[in-house]
């Protein structure tokens, strides 16, 4: 039959990927796991489900506990995409995959200690002096207009992106 195996990294060696991915600084990220899952076949090939157009379920258990959410990140040649989303006390997860390389888990930190509070009539946030905005509370469920002050950073010019600045908790 096919082996399963899966090798335990050093998540010191993926801060920089998930900065990059989060876009923000090494600082502000934390990595719990990197591991590294392959399946080999009898023939000591290296099984990929998507060869076949087949899709497999990975479960990780025994997954530390955080101060803040994290994500199961699958790392794919140069492309990193969020597989699973994991709330800070959750040790456990599933996820559909249809390729084996590289997985880390990991997020964003907030430590909102050296942060600005950004309170206004229609949210409240936490503006990092890297340019992140942390939305903690939405008070108006209307469009939001793009003038207001906690989308730019603190220059007043330079527009955050929805994208990849703004964390919504």
């Amino acid at each position: 039959g096919a082996k399963v195996s899966v090798t335990e990294l050093n998540t010191e060696d993926y801060l920089s990927v998930l900065a990059e991915y989060y876009n923000t600084s090494v600082e502000n990220v934390f990595c719990v796991s990197a591991l590294d899952i392959t399946i080999e076949t009898e023939d000591g090939e290296e099984f990929q489900p998507k060869d076949y157009n087949e899709t497999v379920t990975v479960t990780i258990q025994d997954v530390e506990t955080t101060e803040n959410d994290k994500e199961v990140i699958h790392i794919e040649d140069t492309a990193l995409d969020s597989v699973s989303t994991m709330l800070a006390e959750n040790t456990y997860t599933e996820f559909e995959t249809d390729s084996f390389s590289v997985y880390l888990i990991g997020g964003v930190s907030y430590d909102t200690s050296d942060a600005e509070f950004l309170d206004n009539n229609l949210a409240s946030a936490y503006l990092f002096s890297d340019g992140r905005l942390l939305v903690t509370e939405f008070k108006q469920t209307s469009t939001v207009p793009a003038n207001y002050p906690w989308y730019y950073k603190k220059d007043s010019i330079t527009k955050l992106s929805f994208a990849d600045n703004i964390t919504f908790i």
